[in-house]
């Protein structure tokens, strides 16, 4: 089984709004006993909260129950135990690797999987309510990332 965390600030928006996109294509595919996700914040400000209104707008269309999930923050656990611990922002990812100890290597910034969009961030729609525009940036990178995975399943 693989297992991938997905990681932002206060994991209200865009965290889990990719755990349930990631989960849809994971489910649509036929994976679910093979490809776990979940999502994670490095902060604690909004722990125990539900996602962002934005983001259960989003997740409702996709057809994504998001009524259990409240906002947790990272653990130490957390490093042993997923494969792949992916950020949404430079600021998220260096949080990760300044905790990541020897997991150093599990560590990545969400849009790296393209060489065209390596180095760019998913920005949060917290404040400017965007959750459409990181809906479609996500749209794009998360296949990708379910096409890697698919590929070390064998």
């Amino acid at each position: 089984m693989k297992k991938i965390l997905f990681v932002c600030l206060g994991n209200i928006c865009r965290s889990p709004m990719a755990e349930g996109m990631l989960a849809k294509l994971i489910e649509e595919q036929g994976l679910k006993d093979q490809v776990k996700v979940s999502s994670r914040a490095t902060s604690t400000w909004e722990i125990g909260n539900p996602p962002h209104i934005g983001t259960q707008h989003v997740l409702n269309r996709i057809g994504y129950d998001w009524r259990d999930k409240t906002s947790q923050k990272i653990s130490e656990h957390d490093f042993k135990e997923y494969d792949y611990i992916i950020g949404m922002d430079h600021n998220n990812v260096k949080y990760l690797k300044e905790h990541a100890g020897r997991y150093q290597d599990k560590v990545f910034l969400l849009r790296d999987i393209d060489e065209k969009t390596k180095g760019e961030i998913i920005p949060d729609p917290y404040f400017d309510h965007t959750h459409e525009v990181t809906f479609k940036l996500l749209e794009e990178s998360l296949p990708l990332w379910l096409e890697k995975i698919k590929s070390e399943l064998s």
